[in-house]
C-alpha cells in the first residue's frame, strides 16, 4: 500500500474500539507508510535503510558499540553499514583518545550534509503520512519518547508481562 492507496476502514468508524487498539493500529499505520516511503527512497540512492539510520542518528560523535546498543543493531551490522558509510565518505573512524582499543565514530561534511538533507525529508514524510501540524508533532514525539523510554527501561530487561 501507498500513500495514494485509501485504507480499507475510516477511523471514524472504529470509535467503539478500545483506545489501545485504535492506537496501536494508528501507530501500525503510521510505520508501515514511512517504511513503504523509505523503501522507495532507498531504491532511489542505494543506501540501505541501516546505513541511513546511522546516519541520521549521528548528531554528534559517538562509539561503535554505543551507536550499536541505541540503534539496536548488530556490532557486526554496524561495522559493516559503517564500511559502507566511510566508503562513501560520509563518515569516518578515529580512535578514541580515552580507550585506544574503541573506535569512535563521526560525520564528514559531507555526511553533515547529506544527514541535514535526511532529517529534512523525514519530517516532511512525517507530516505528509500523519498529517500532524508542528504542535501534534511535539506532542506525539513526546509520548512516544515516554513509550521508548518506558520500553528501555522496563521491557528490555526482560519479557512484557502480557
Amino acid at each position: 500500500m501507498t500513500l495514494k492507496d485509501k485504507p480499507i476502514t475510516d477511523p471514524g468508524d472504529d470509535s467503539a474500539l478500545t483506545p489501545e487498539i485504535r492506537a496501536i493500529m494508528g501507530v501500525y499505520s503510521i510505520f508501515t507508510q514511512i517504511q513503504s516511503a523509505i523503501e522507495a527512497i532507498e531504491a532511489e540512492d542505494g543506501m540501505t535503510d541501516p546505513a541511513r539510520r546511522l546516519l541520521i542518528r549521528l548528531d554528534r560523535p559517538y562509539r561503535m558499540g554505543e551507536l550499536a546498543r541505541i540503534t539496536r543493531l548488530l556490532p557486526s551490522t554496524v561495522t559493516a553499514q559503517v564500511d559502507v558509510l566511510e566508503g562513501l565518505e560520509l563518515v569516518e573512524r578515529q580512535r578514541d583518545p580515552t580507550d585506544r582499543r574503541a573506535w569512535v565514530l563521526s560525520l564528514t561534511s559531507k555526511g553533515e550534509t547529506l544527514r541535514e538533507e535526511l532529517v529534512h525529508k523525514a519530517g516532511q514524510l512525517f507530516h505528509e503520512v500523519t498529517g500532524f501540524d508542528e504542535a501534534e508533532t511535539k506532542a506525539f514525539a513526546a509520548l512516544t519518547d515516554k513509550a521508548r523510554k518506558h520500553i528501555i527501561d522496563t521491557i528490555l530487561d526482560g519479557s512484557p508481562s502480557c
